[in-house]
């Protein structure tokens, strides 16, 4: 009877284990939702591509981008935050779905605008 108990124990724990490990909230928050992802981005004007890099490194296909290596993106849950030009500008927003997200922007000269992006892949 004592192994009985043991063995259901063990079988309890180990289901709890599986299950609780297999739960998901639908966002991830590891920060890597979004690595190996591109997006379209807009504003009132510019479009242009993004990819979400692993490490936090973010590659633009936008032309005004003068030093493209140090471009970085962060992840918090649904909040995106990316900064472009040596943080000259900064961005944030929240994902919305897998496919869509938007937010504000500001650049050190106190310009601030709307933009959103939609999923490439």
């Amino acid at each position: 009877m004592k192994m009985l108990k043991i063995g259901l124990t063990v079988l309890f724990a180990t289901s709890v284990l599986l299950i609780g490990g297999c739960a998901t909230t639908g966002t991830q928050t590891d920060g890597n939702a979004l690595t190996g992802t591109r997006w379209h981005y807009m504003d009132d004007q510019w479009e242009y591509d993004m990819s979400f890099m692993p490490n936090g490194v973010l590659h633009t296909t936008h032309p005004n981008d003068k030093t493209p290596d140090n471009d970085t993106w962060e992840q918090n849950d649904t909040v995106v935050k990316f900064h472009f030009n040596n943080k000259f500008s900064n961005y944030e927003g929240k994902l919305s779905g897998q496919n869509l997200m938007s937010g504000t922007a500001a650049n050190v000269k106190s310009k601030s605008w709307n933009w959103k992006a939609t999923r490439i892949d």
